[in-house]
């Protein structure tokens, strides 16, 4: 999905127009540039929707997917660009000593767009797609006082929800991101829709294959996404709290997100971004709901031979 008419303005384009797609130039200490598209009609308030790239680190296809969604409700898009050099550890959120920080990089661009526009955002809503996937889940669990609800799209592996286990896998921050700390009393108020292929079980070179994320993940995007979302809401349940994190499996799709945005993961998003508090999500795509965490059928691997310290 795209704008009608493709357009795209350049950083050097002057006086930053509206309605087409606006190259953003790099800003803040970090150097993070990517794209904008603000409709004619956003005003004070405007709801803002974040699109992050996968390890293609593709923003121009981020923000070609969801300028319609844009136009239709009014939401200011922003699709950062995590450069590979600079920016190599942005699923994690720019650990300590491996570059800067992904986070504060990401509300530098945003408020260098609403300034750029001269706009004040409303709601804050976050999408990701694999390796995007895992900086969004991992954001909102950092931050969510600046996030209102998120789309997490078939990541590759989770920091889960437990206060024990050193991050990224766990919530034991130490002084990994200084500054931050990961409260499950705050994350668990945020909604949250997992999305994920019912063929993305392949144990392919960009997913990460280590033994101790098998061992407490699972073996692939599948098999993680059902764990993850098991873990929240449990541990939503033990605080008291209602379930916030719903499981989407759009069929016969894998890791791809191209086919994904045809299959209804673009449409899924748009409806979970404008549904009603406590309303379940229905885009009238073709999908299974899987929130109880029930079993999903696929391939048994094979031996995959040893576990090899790779992928997102």
């Amino acid at each position: 999905m795209s704008s009608a008419a493709d357009m795209e303005q350049s950083a050097e384009g002057g006086e930053p127009k509206r309605g087409v797609r606006v190259r953003l130039p790099a800003a803040g200490e970090a150097q993070l540039g990517g794209y904008a598209y603000v409709p004619e009609r956003a005003g004070p308030g405007a709801p803002l929707l974040v699109a992050v790239h996968g390890i293609s680190r593709d923003a121009r296809e981020q923000a070609r997917a969801f300028e319609a969604s844009a136009e239709t409700h009014g939401w200011v898009l922003v699709a950062p660009e995590f450069d590979e050099t600079r920016h190599g550890d942005y699923q994690r959120l720019g650990r300590v000593d491996r570059g800067p920080r992904a986070d504060r990089a990401l509300e530098n661009l945003v408020d260098a767009c609403a300034k750029r526009f001269d706009l004040r955002f409303g709601p804050r809503f976050l999408f990701g797609f694999s390796a995007g996937g895992q900086f969004v889940h991992r954001y909102l669990m950092a931050h969510p006082e600046r996030v209102t609800a998120a789309v997490v799209g078939a990541p590759g592996w989770y920091t889960f929800p437990d206060p024990k286990r050193a991050y990224p896998h766990g919530l034991r921050v130490g002084r990994e991101l200084p500054g931050v700390r990961m409260v499950p009393t705050g994350f668990l108020r945020i909604p949250v829709l997992v999305a994920v292929g019912s063929r993305d079980f392949q144990r392919d070179r960009s997913l990460r294959q280590t033994a101790r994320v098998d061992r407490q993940q699972g073996q692939d995007r599948l098999e993680r996404a059902v764990r993850w979302v098991e873990a929240m809401n449990r541990l939503a349940l033990r605080h008291e709290l209602p379930p916030p994190v719903q499981l989407r499996v759009i069929k016969g799709v894998g890791h791809d997100f191209g086919e994904n945005s045809v299959a209804g993961l673009v449409d899924l998003t748009e409806s979970f971004f404008t549904r009603k508090p406590g309303e379940s999500v229905d885009s009238g795509a073709e999908f299974r709901e899987e929130s109880d965490g029930g079993p999903i059928d696929r391939p048994k691997h094979e031996d995959d031979g040893p576990a090899r310290p790779r992928g997102e």
